[in-house]
């Protein structure tokens, strides 16, 4: 673990401020698109096994591809993690980021079924 960031009280308590570990280091851009690409293959592969599980007739070719499915499904959501655990660069001096933030929360927070 690293020492603690003074400027950051809540980081020695374990209580630290999501936004603030978002804003160094990536290009937002690149996060974006990151993250809608992970959040649209996830829906699809989803929307994808929810109709194989309503239109195959063979119960072990179903298992297979709900299984091959259910993996790639898995492997999509840890992508995701790990584009949401990405730093975001920081706002231009002067600015205090606060549009960055309501933007990255609204990404972050949004959630599908």
């Amino acid at each position: 673990m690293t020492d603690p960031d003074p400027t950051d009280p809540g980081r020695s308590t374990g209580q630290r401020d999501p936004m603030r570990d978002l804003v160094t280091g990536t290009d937002v851009a690149t996060l974006q698109d990151a993250l809608a690409r992970s959040l649209d293959e996830r829906d699809s592969l989803a929307a994808e096994l929810a109709q194989l599980r309503t239109e195959m007739r063979d119960p072990t070719a179903a298992d297979i591809a709900i299984a091959q499915l259910s993996a790639r499904v898995r492997e999509v959501e840890t992508e995701l993690a790990a584009v949401r655990s990405r730093p975001v660069p920081a706002a231009k001096p002067g600015n205090t980021g606060s549009g960055l933030r309501r933007i990255l929360a609204g990404l972050l927070g949004r959630r599908r079924s």
